[in-house]
C-alpha cells in the first residue's frame, strides 16, 4: 500500500472541504479544514487558508467566537491580510464586540477591493457604539463605491437621520 505524501493529502482535503462547502455540507467542510490544520506543515499556505475558511464557515454558522479565533490565526499567518481583517471585524461585530470590530476594520481599509465592505461594516460598528453621525458618514462613503448595492442602500437608509 502506497501512502500519499502529506502535501497531496492536504491538497485533497482542501478540495474536499471546498466541495462540501459548495454543496452545503458545512459540518463536513469544518471537519476537513480542521484536518488540514493538523496535517499541514508550519508555514504552509494551506494552514492560513484553512483558518480563514473556518472563520468564514463559523460566521455563516452563527458561531462568531469560533470564527474570531480562526480569523486571528489567519491574520497572524498572513502577516495582516486585509480580507481577513474584514472577516474578523464582521465576526467581532456579530459577537457584540463593536469596539474591537471597529479597530480591526481599519486594517481592512488598506485594500481598495475590500474598502466598501469595510466601510459599511465599520458604519455598523460605529452605530453599535452609539455614534450615529459618524456611522452615517461612513455609510455614505461606503455607498459611494456601490450605490446600487442593496446592502449599501439599506445601510444609508437606516442611518438617514444621522
Amino acid at each position: 500500500m502506497r501512502v500519499m505524501p502529506r502535501e497531496h493529502r492536504v491538497r485533497a482535503l482542501l478540495q474536499s472541504a471546498e466541495t462540501h462547502t459548495r454543496e452545503g455540507r458545512l459540518v463536513r467542510a469544518v471537519r476537513a479544514y480542521r484536518r488540514v490544520i493538523r496535517l499541514a506543515d508550519r508555514g504552509d499556505f494551506a494552514r492560513e487558508v484553512a483558518h480563514a475558511r473556518l472563520g468564514d464557515l463559523h460566521i455563516g454558522l452563527q458561531e462568531p467566537e469560533s470564527a474570531i479565533a480562526h480569523l486571528k490565526r489567519a491574520i497572524d499567518l498572513s502577516g495582516g491580510e486585509p480580507e481577513y481583517a474584514l472577516m474578523l471585524g464582521v465576526a467581532l461585530l456579530a459577537a457584540g464586540r463593536a469596539e474591537e470590530a471597529a479597530a480591526t476594520l481599519y486594517d481592512a481599509l488598506a485594500s481598495p477591493t475590500h474598502e466598501p465592505d469595510a466601510l459599511a461594516t465599520l458604519a455598523e460598528a460605529t452605530d453599535a457604539l452609539g455614534d450615529r453621525v459618524a456611522a452615517g458618514h461612513l455609510a455614505r462613503r461606503a455607498a459611494a463605491f456601490a450605490p446600487a448595492d442593496p446592502r449599501m442602500r439599506r445601510l444609508v437608509r437606516d442611518l438617514a437621520d444621522a
